[in-house]
């Protein structure tokens, strides 16, 4: 997980306790599509570079 600001803890907390402590990958990505959220910048929204680093991910924990 990349080092997070305060920012971005409090709005993960908020979510959190607003969703019952239920809170889904569905959930934080529908906040963080956002420009505006303080979680928008903890993705990679260009799909070409997210899948490139999807498959590097993947390839990295295969050779582990």
């Amino acid at each position: 997980m990349p080092d997070i600001s305060p920012e971005q803890r409090r709005e993960i907390e908020r979510l959190v306790a607003e969703h019952g402590g239920e809170l889904t990958e569905e959930i934080v990505l529908e906040v963080a599509r956002s420009p505006d959220s303080y979680l928008h910048s903890l993705f990679e929204w260009d799909d070409a570079k997210a899948a490139r680093k999807h498959r590097d991910s993947w390839a990295d924990e295969q050779r582990n």
